[in-house]
This record gives structure tokens, sequence and C-alpha cells, in this order.
């Protein structure tokens, strides 16, 4: 079972997908894919807002990565692509990839 504070934001799939952008049948199947994460409280999901604003960060963080507008990237996500980027014309590499090793550099250098 899951605790949470009083200060956690809660969110309904409808909502988060408002948030997002996306439809709530997106919403849904990132849940099904574990691309999202929920809470069950009383029988139904919520989704913090901490979680969704995980994932406009890392949006943000994935558009200036490929050097292409936001807006973009929401557009590849709702269309269900992978993001991706092509290293040293052959290695394909996802963009989870890229921010994870992005990250392990950054609290190296730290």
């Amino acid at each position: 079972m899951t605790t949470r504070s009083p200060t956690e934001k809660y969110l309904t799939h409808a909502e988060a997908a408002d948030q997002l952008g996306l439809s709530p049948m997106s919403i849904w199947r990132w849940l099904k894919d574990g691309k999202i994460h929920a809470t069950v409280i009383g029988g139904h999901r919520y989704i913090q807002q901490l979680e969704v604003d995980r994932i406009k960060g890392e949006v943000d963080e994935a558009a200036e990565l490929l050097g292409v507008d936001p807006v973009t990237v929401w557009g590849w996500l709702k269309a269900g692509n992978k993001i991706q980027r092509t290293i040293d014309d052959d290695r394909i590499v996802p963009l989870r990839e890229i921010l994870r090793i992005k990250k392990e550099l950054e609290e190296a250098a730290d």
C-alpha cells in the first residue's frame, strides 16, 4: 500500500491527459505499458502531479537534445513513435538511454 503525504497532488487519468495534451486513452495505454506510474487509492488509479511534471521536463529536455521544438516531441509521442537518435551513422540509441547517460555524466561531474 502506498502512503501519501497531504501535500501530494493526485490527478485522474483525464486530468493528466489534459495537462499533457494527450487523450485519456493515451494515458491508459501509457499506464498499461509502464510509461507512466499510478497510485491506486480507493480502487481507482491516480497519477501524481510530480509524475506529470517529470514527463513535461523529459519532453523539454528531449527537444533540446534533439534540436527540435517540444511540440515536435509531443507529436511523436502522440503518434506512438519511438524517440531515438542515430549515433555514428549506425547505432540507434533510444532517448531514455541518452537521458540516463546524460544524468550519469552530470552526477560524475559533481
